[in-house]
């Protein structure tokens, strides 16, 4: 993955499923949750750490949204 600054590097899965919405998805009991949920996210922007392969080492971040 590619951060922000250029650098390449890792992002943890469970970093990604919480910026994506894959977590709030298990959640959601209709449609209508759904929808709130994206409504309450639109237009805002969510970091993801990037890590160089050791999984410590912070090199930036990939950004979700927006």
């Amino acid at each position: 993955m590619i951060a922000t600054n250029g650098k390449t590097g890792y992002a943890f899965r469970t970093d990604m499923d919480e910026a994506d919405g894959s977590n709030a998805a298990k959640t959601f009991k209709s449609p209508d949750d759904a929808i709130a949920w994206q409504k309450a996210r639109q237009g805002k922007t969510f970091p993801v750490p990037v890590y160089e392969s050791d999984g410590t080492t912070l090199v930036g971040e990939f950004v979700i949204g927006g």
